[in-house]
């Protein structure tokens, strides 16, 4: 089909255009931080909804919500520490679920929060069940449990380090954000 509109001066030539957007396009997000930004989302609101539901239910039956947070043979020391552990994760989780919510929108902060949501959450993790093992070493079936709940708990964090870490999810961040400020 030829154009029926030919600029003057330009009769049997042929213009090329460049691809021309009328604004620059954001990088498409990857299918790995797709599916880091669900699973995120998913763990985050499963953790705070099963934290708000243990809260109420803690207040209305003491004795079934205390079997979740602790095993009822362990020490004072171990049970106090269960409930600061229990308070650390929480916020934990929040920051989890906003993190996703971040990471879909492609924002700058939700990387620099998976970066610190990581770094944090195995410290945290290794402490944790460092403490649980020296203050009760029969809870969650001893060592075994200990090690197998560890690597659990690592699974995510590590992952999210290693992904945000990387340069092209750096330059895919910084790209997103260079379009359209956002804050």
């Amino acid at each position: 089909m030829v154009n029926p509109y030919t600029p003057p001066g330009t009769a049997g030539v042929h213009v090329s255009t460049p691809n021309y957007h009328p604004y620059p396009v954001a990088p498409a997000r990857s299918t790995g931080l797709t599916v880091l930004a669900y699973f995120s989302v998913i763990l985050g609101a499963m953790g705070l909804g099963f934290s708000l539901l243990l809260v109420p239910l803690s207040i209305v039956w003491p004795d079934l919500a205390s079997s979740f947070i602790y095993d009822p043979t362990a020490t004072n020391a171990y049970r106090a520490w269960a409930y600061v552990s229990f308070g650390i994760d929480t916020v934990l989780t929040i920051v989890l679920l906003i993190t996703g919510i971040g990471i879909f929108k492609m924002r700058g902060w939700a990387r620099t929060n998976a970066l610190i949501f990581g770094a944090v959450s195995v410290v945290i993790t290794i402490t944790e069940q460092a403490l649980k093992y020296a203050m009760n070493p029969g809870v969650f079936g001893g060592l075994i449990g200990i090690i197998g709940g560890t690597l659990l708990g690592l699974a995510l964090p590590v992952v999210m380090l290693v992904v945000m870490s990387r340069a092209g999810t750096k330059a895919r961040f910084e790209a997103a954000n260079a379009v359209t400020p956002r804050g």
